[in-house]
C-alpha cells in the first residue's frame, strides 16, 4: 500500500511532555522515513506554537494514515468518526479515576478515556501500546490481541544521551548522595511517601544526602501537604522541590543521582524509569497493581512488592553502601535497556507498518536504522590531568594511550584537578592530536564500564564508572589521611597502584577495597628524540639528580654525600634538575655547602622547566643517577635512567624496590624516621638515607671499571623493559576490573579470630587488648586465648565468655594446645599480643611457623622489642627473625623498635601502629571544689604523674620547681606519682620527700602517693598548666601515663627518650635529661602560655588520631583484608 503522508494526533500537549515528545520522535522517524508527517492537537501549548496544528487544520484522506494517541478522554468523538483515514490507535494508558478527586475535571475525562477505547477500537486498523500492561487493557475491551504491537515509542534514547546539561547542578549535588524522583506533583505520584521513605534513610545514612523531586505541580493542594511534611521534618535544607525544570537540568539531575525511587500508585509508562536506565542510575521502585512499573522496567531494577518504608530505607542504605550490588543493578538495567534503544524501537516500528502493508523505502530504511546505532560508546574514561609534564599527567595520558591500542576509539579523557575541572592547554592537544581526540570523546560525569582517575587532592565522590579505579595510584609516606582512605572505601571498587610500597601503605592504613600492584610504563621516553642540553660543566663524571627537590627526595643528603665524597680537584660533577616551588630550598642548601667547604666539588643545578628532550639528553651526557630519596611512590626518573643504561644509586626502601634492587643498581642503606612532610601527618614515618654508605657508592660508581658497572646496568634495562611498559600496565588495570566483576555481592565479611593476650586482669596489655576488641564492629568474632590465672585476679566475670584460658607467663609446651584450639574453633586468624615474658621466643617462632603451615593469618603486635639481657633471663627476637618474616604483620608502637627490627631483618611485613588513648573528662565541680583545697586560684601548676620510680626523675624536678620558684611568685608543683609494689619505689617516696624539706618548698608542693581512682587523677590533672615527664631512663617503648595527661587536653612536657617517640608530634621536649634542661624548658613554656594554647590545638587533632574507635576500625580492615583479598590481589 502506497502512503504519502502519516500524520498524528492526540488531544493535549506540554512542553517536555512524554507523550509530546514521543509524537516528536516519531514524526522525525516518519520524515526520514519519506513520509509527509505532521502533529495536530486540540490544545497548543504556546511552548510549542509553530511546531503542532491545530485539528481544525487538518484534511482527513482515505489514502493518510493517522496515529491516534490517548492517554485521557475528550470531546472529540464525532470529529474521530468523521475522519476517513486509515486510524492506528497508539495507546498510552489512563490513569485510573480513583486517583482524583470527584468533582475535578481529570477524574471524569478518566472515565471518557476509558470509555473512548471502544469507539477507537472500532474504527482503528491496528494499535500500539507502549508497554505490556497497555496491551493487555486494549485485548481487555476487545482489540485482537494480534493487531497489537508493543513499542515504546515514547523518547530518543540516543538524543537523552547526547543532550547538553547543567554542569553548575552537577558540581553542586556531586558531594550528596542523591535520591531523584521525577514526576508530576500529583496524588498518586506519592511524593509525600517519599519524603518518609527519605527520614528513615537519614537515620542510617553514614554521608550527607538529598532528596531531589523534579516536575510541574498538577495538584497545589497535594504540594502544600508534601511541603508541610518536609517542614514537619525539619528537612528544609535536604529535600529539594525543584519543580518543572528545562532539559539542561533534568539531564543534570539524572547525572548527579544515586538512586531513582519511585513509589507512585500508578505509571501508564513511566518514561523517567527508562531515562534512569540511560544515566545507570539504580532503580528501586514499587510494582503498585495496575501500573506499568514493573512492565517497563523489563528486569532492570528492583522491585518491592510492598511498601515498607523501612526495608526501602535499608535498600537505599546499601545501595549506598555497597558498589557491588550497585553494579548488578546496573548491569540489569543495562540489559532492560536494550528493548528501548533507538535502534530497536523504529525497527519495530518499521515492522508495524509493513503489517499494514504499508511500503517502505528499503534506502531510507536502511539509512534510517544505520543512523540509529549509538554514536559514542566508551568503554573506560580516564579523568584527571594530561596536558603537561606533570607526572600524574604523564601517567593518566600515557595509560590512555595504551589503552586505546586495546579499545580502539572506546577511551576517553576528561581534564580535572583535585580541587575541579580545568580546560586542557590548547597548543598541547594541538600537538598530540591522540589526546586531542580522546579529550574530545570525553564527558563531565560519563558513566563508562571503567572510570579511573590520578589527580591531587584524590577526588573520587563524583566518580560515575560502573567500575570507578584510580589510575595507579602513589603515595610516599606511611600514613595516608583518613578522609581521602573513607572516600576510597566508599567510592572505589578498588585501587590500582604503583609499587608493592603503596599497596602495603594502603593496607597498613586501613582500606577496605581490593589493592593492586598494576605499576608504571616508561617505555613512552623512547620516543623522545633527545636535543642536548647545554652544561656548563667540563668534568669527565657526571652525577645526574631529577626531582622536585621536595624534603622527601634527599637532595640535603646528597649535597652532603657529595661534598664529603669529592673536592674541586676531583674530574666529577653533581647535576640537579628540578624546578621553582614552595617546599624546595636546594639553592640555600647548595650556598649552605659551597660556603661550608671551601674545596666543594662542581654542582651545576638547573631550577626551571625544561622539555623532554632536554631531559632525554640529560641522561644521556651524565653518567650515573643518584636518588637518595626518604620516599617514593614509584620512581620513575630511576626507571627512566634504567632505560638509558644508566646506572642508578637510590635508597634500598620505597616504590622504586618495585623494580630497583640489588642485582640492577646500588642501594643506599637507611633508617626509618618520622616523616617531615607539608601534610604534617601524626604517626607517618619515612626512612633517611645513610650519608656514610651513600659516599661509599658514589665514589664506588665513580671509579668502578665500566665493565662492573655494565653487569648490573643490562639487567636493569631488561627488568624495565619486560615489565614496564605502558602496555603491560594497561593489561593489568584492565585484569583489575575483571577481578571486581567477579566480587561476590555480598562477601562473607565475617572474620574467625583468635586472641592471644592477657585478659581480664591488672595487666597493661589486657587493657589494650580490651580497648581494641570493645570497639571492633559485629564481623570480627573474638575468641581470646588468655593466660591462667586465679579466681580472685580475674576483674569481671562477664567478660569470659569466649575465653579460653590455657598459656602460663614463659609459655613453652602450651603452643600445642594454643594450636588445637585454634583449629578447635575453626579460627581463621589469630592475633598475638607479645611480652617477653608471655611466651618463650623460640616458642612464640614455633607458634608462628606452626599457624602459618596450617593457612591461618598470623598478626603481631610487640610492645617492646629489645633484646632483654638480664642475669638471670635473656631474649632476642633475632633469634625467631625466619619464623616472624612468614607472619602476615608485625605491629609495633614506635620508629626505634621499627629500627630494631630492620636490623633483625624484618621490613617488609612491619607496621608501625600507634597506641589508642582513651579520651577522658574531668568533672569540673571536683576540679573547682580541689582548687580551692590547694589554694590554687592564682597559680601556675606544674604537675607529675604516673608510678613513683627512680628512673622517672620525680627527684629532678623538684630540683628543677625549687629553682623556677625564685623566678615565678605564684607557681605550685603537683605530683601525682603512686606508690608501686616494690622496695625502690618507697625509699625513692623517701628521698622525694627529704629533698623537698631541703629546698624548703614544702608549701608549694602537693605530693599525693596514694593510688587514686582514674576519674580523681583527671580531676587533680585538669588544674595542670603543664604536665611533666621528667624521665632519666627507661628499657620501655611507649607510656600510658604520658598519654592519660594528653587524654585530657593537656600539654607535657617530655626528655628526649625512646619512649615519649610515639607522642613527638604532639610533646614539647627537654634537649636532654638535665635538671638545667628541664628548667630552661620549663621556664619558657610558663612564660609563653601562648605556645601552650596552640599546642593544645595540636593535641586535639592528634586525639583524634588515636581515638581507639578509629584505631580498632583500622586494624579490623587490615584483617579483613588478608582474609578477603590476600589470594585475589597477589
Amino acid at each position: 500500500m502506497k502512503v504519502k503522508a502519516i500524520h498524528q494526533f492526540h488531544s493535549g500537549s506540554a512542553y517536555g511532555d512524554a507523550i509530546t515528545n514521543g509524537m516528536f520522535f516519531i514524526q522525525r522517524i516518519l520524515r526520514d522515513l519519506g513520509f509527509e508527517s505532521n502533529i495536530y492537537v486540540e490544545h497548543i501549548d504556546r511552548k510549542l506554537k509553530g511546531k503542532l496544528f491545530h485539528f481544525s487544520k487538518y484534511k482527513t484522506d482515505e489514502n493518510n494514515i493517522l496515529l491516534v494517541h490517548h492517554s485521557l478522554g475528550h470531546d472529540l468523538d464525532e470529529w474521530l468518526l468523521s475522519l476517513k483515514d486509515k486510524i492506528v490507535l497508539v495507546y498510552h494508558n489512563i490513569t485510573p479515576a480513583r486517583f482524583f478527586p470527584k468533582d475535578s475535571a481529570l477524574y471524569r475525562y478518566s472515565i471518557k478515556g476509558r470509555k473512548q477505547l471502544k469507539l477507537l477500537r472500532d474504527i482503528s486498523v491496528g494499535a500500539i501500546a507502549d508497554s505490556e500492561l497497555n496491551k493487555k487493557e486494549l485485548v481487555k475491551v476487545g482489540f485482537d490481541e494480534k493487531s497489537v504491537f508493543v513499542i515504546p515509542l515514547l523518547f530518543d534514547i540516543n538524543k537523552i544521551r547526547e543532550h547538553s546539561f547543567n554542569k553548575k547542578i552537577v558540581d553542586e549535588f556531586s558531594k550528596f548522595f542523591n535520591i531523584l524522583f521525577v514526576g508530576r506533583i500529583v496524588e498518586n505520584k506519592k511524593q509525600d511517601e517519599l519524603v518518609e521513605v527519605y527520614r528513615l534513610y537519614r537515620q542510617i545514612a553514614d554521608k550527607p544526602s538529598r532528596l531531589i523531586l523534579v516536575g510541574g505541580t498538577t495538584s497545589p493542594e497535594y504540594e502544600k501537604k508534601i511541603r508541610r511534611k518536609i517542614s514537619e521534618y525539619n528537612l528544609q535544607d535536604e529535600v529539594i522541590l525543584a519543580g518543572k525544570v528545562p532539559y539542561e537540568d533534568l539531564y543534570a539531575y539524572y547525572r548527579v543521582a544515586d538512586v531513582f525511587l519511585c513509589l507512585s500508585e500508578h505509571e501508564g509508562f513511566g518514561v523517567p524509569l527508562v531515562e534512569s536506565f540511560v544515566f545507570d542510575v539504580p532503580v528501586v521502585a514499587y510494582d503498585a497493581p495496575d501500573s506499568n512499573v514493573k512492565y517497563t522496567l523489563n528486569g532492570g531494577g528492583v522491585l518491592f512488592e510492598e511498601k515498607s518504608f523501612k526495608h526501602i530505607a535499608g535498600l537505599l542504605s546499601l545501595i549506598s553502601k555497597n558498589r557491588a550490588l550497585r553494579r548488578e543493578i546496573i548491569k540489569t538495567q543495562r540489559e532492560a535497556l536494550k528493548v528501548y534503544e533507538n535502534f530497536n524501537v523504529i525497527q519495530k516500528f518499521i515492522n508495524f507498518l509493513e503489517w499494514l502493508r504499508v511500503e517502505v523505502d528499503e534506502g531510507r530504511k536502511e539509512q534510517v536504522l544505520s543512523s540509529q546505532k549509538r554514536s559514542k560508546d566508551i568503554k573506560i574514561q580516564i579523568e584527571g590531568p594530561f596536558d603537561s609534564s606533570y607526572s600524574l599527567a604523564i601517567v593518566n595520558r600515557e595509560m590512555a594511550r595504551a589503552l586505546d591500542k586495546l579499545f580502539s576509539n572506546k577511551v576517553s579523557l576528561y581534564s580535572t584537578e583535585g580541587y575541579g575541572d580545568f580546560p586542557p592547554n590548547k597548543e598541547f592537544l594541538e600537538k598530540n592530536p591522540d589526546v586531542k581526540r580522546m579529550w574530545q570523546l570525553g564527558e563531565k560525569g560519563y558513566r563508562a564500564d571503567i572510570v579511573t582517575r590520578n589527580l591531587y587532592p584524590p577526588r573520587v565522590y563524583d566518580m560515575k564508572g560502573l567500575i570507578n579505579l584510580m589510575n595507579s595510584y602513589g603515595w610516599e609516606e606511611s600514613e595516608f589521611p583518613k578522609d581521602y582512605l573513607e572516600n576510597f572505601n566508599r567510592y572505589l571498587d578498588a585501587l590500582p597502584v604503583m609499587s608493592p610500597y603503596v599497596k602495603k601503605v594502603m593496607i597498613d592504613n586501613g582500606i577496605s577495597i581490593p589493592v593492586f600492584e598494576v605499576g608504571i610504563g616508561v617505555d613512552h621516553v623512547l620516543k623522545i628524540k633527545p636535543k642536548e642540553f647545554p652544561l656548563r660543566t667540563k668534568k669527565r663524571f657526571k652525577f645526574l639528580h631529577i626531582s622536585s627537590c621536595f624534603p622527601r627526595k634527599g637532595v640535603d643528603v646528597l649535597l652532603d654525600a657529595f661534598t664529603s665524597a669529592f673536592t674541586k680537584d676531583d674530574d666529577v660533577a653533581l647535576i640537579i634538575k628540578t624546578f621553582p616551588n614552595p617546599h624546595n630550598n636546594v639553592e640555600e642548601l647548595i650556598d649552605y655547602y659551597q660556603k661550608k667547604n671551601k674545596n666543594c666539588p662542581e654542582i651545576e643545578l638547573i631550577n626551571e622547566d625544561i622539555p623532554d628532550e632536554y631531559i632525554v639528553s640529560l641522561y644521556k651526557q651524565c653518567d650515573c643517577l643518584v636518588q637518595p630519596t626518604r620516599g617514593e611512590g614509584f620512581g620513575l626518573p630511576m626507571a627512566e635512567a634504567m632505560l638509558f643504561d644508566m646506572p642508578v644509586i637510590t635508597t634500598a626502601y620505597g616504590g622504586q624496590r618495585f623494580f630497583c634492587n640489588e642485582k640492577n643498581c646500588w642501594l643506599i642503606d637507611y633508617k626509618f624516621n618520622r616523616a617531615k612532610t607539608h601534610m604534617k601527618q601524626f604517626n607517618s614515618y619515612w626512612v633517611e638515607p645513610s650519608k656514610e654508605d651513600l659516599v661509599r657508592l658514589m665514589r664506588y660508581i665513580y671509579s668502578a671499571p665500566k665493565e662492573e658497572i655494565e653487569k648490573k646496568t643490562k639487567k636493569a634495562k631488561e627488568t624495565i623493559l619486560s615489565s614496564f611498559r605502558w602496555e603491560d600496565c594497561a593489561k593489568r588495570l584492565i585484569k583489575v576490573a575483571e577481578k571486581v566483576e567477579q566480587l561476590p555481592v555480598f562477601p562473607e565479611k565475617k572474620v574467625k579470630l583468635g586472641w592471644i593476650s592477657t585478659w581480664n586482669i591488672r595487666c597493661g596489655i589486657a587493657a589494650y587488648s580490651k580497648f581494641l576488641i570493645d570497639n571492633f564492629s559485629e564481623d570480627i568474632d573474638v575468641h581470646i586465648i588468655a593466660n591462667v590465672v586465679s579466681s580472685k585476679d580475674i576483674l569481671d566475670e562477664s567478660l569470659e565468655r569466649n575465653v579460653s584460658r590455657i598459656w602460663r607467663y614463659g609459655a613453652k609446651k602450651e603452643v600445642e594446645s594454643i594450636i588445637k584450639e585454634v583449629e578447635d574453633k575453626e579460627l581463621d586468624s589469630v592475633f598475638i599480643q607479645y611480652n617477653f615474658g608471655f611466651i618463650e621466643v623460640y616458642s612464640l617462632g614455633r607458634l608462628v611457623k606452626e599457624l602459618k603451615d596450617k593457612g591461618k593469618s598470623v598478626f603481631i603486635t610487640f610492645h617492646s622489642v629489645k633484646d632483654v639481657n638480664k642475669p638471670d633471663f635473656k631474649a632476642s627476637l633475632r633469634w625467631i627473625k625466619e619464623e616472624l618474616s612468614l607472619a602476615d604483620r608485625i605491629f609495633v608502637h614506635s620508629i626505634a623498635d621499627m629500627n630494631i627490627l630492620k636490623d633483625f631483618g624484618l621490613v617488609e611485613n612491619v607496621a608501625l601502629f600507634p597506641h589508642g588513648v582513651d579520651i577522658k573528662q574531668a568533672d569540673k565541680e571536683r576540679v573547682e571544689q580541689l582548687r580551692k583545697e590547694l589554694n590554687l586560684k592564682n597559680s601556675k601548676v606544674i604537675a607529675a604523674f604516673g608510678f613513683l620510680l627512680p628512673h622517672k626523675g620525680i627527684l629532678e624536678l623538684i630540683e628543677v620547681f625549687a629553682i623556677l620558684r625564685e623566678k615565678f611568685k605564684n607557681i605550685h608543683l603537683l605530683l601525682l606519682n603512686s606508690l608501686y609494689p616494690i622496695p625502690d619505689s618507697k625509699s625513692y617516696m623517701k628521698e622525694c620527700k627529704k629533698k623537698i624539706k631541703e629546698l624548703q618548698i614544702e608549701k608549694n608542693v602537693t605530693f599525693i602517693t596514694d593510688f587514686l581512682p582514674e576519674e580523681e587523677v583527671a580531676n587533680y590533672l585538669e588544674l595542670a598548666d603543664v604536665v611533666v615527664y621528667p624521665y632519666q631512663y627507661t628499657q620501655e617503648s611507649s607510656s600510658a601515663a604520658v598519654r592519660y595527661a594528653l587524654s585530657l587536653k593537656k600539654p607535657v612536657l617530655c626528655t628526649p627518650l625512646e619512649i615519649f617517640s610515639d607522642v613527638s608530634d604532639v610533646a614539647f621536649f627537654t634537649e636532654n635529661t638535665s635538671v638545667r634542661s628541664i628548667t630552661k624548658e620549663l621556664e619558657l613554656l610558663l612564660k609563653n602560655p601562648k605556645s601552650l594554647k596552640e599546642k593544645q590545638k595540636v593535641i586535639e587533632s592528634w586525639l583524634k588520631s588515636v581515638d581507639w574507635k578509629v584505631l580498632a576500625k583500622r586494624l579490623e580492615n587490615i584483617v579483613k583484608y588478608h582474609k578477603l583479598y590476600r589470594n585475589l590481589t597477589t
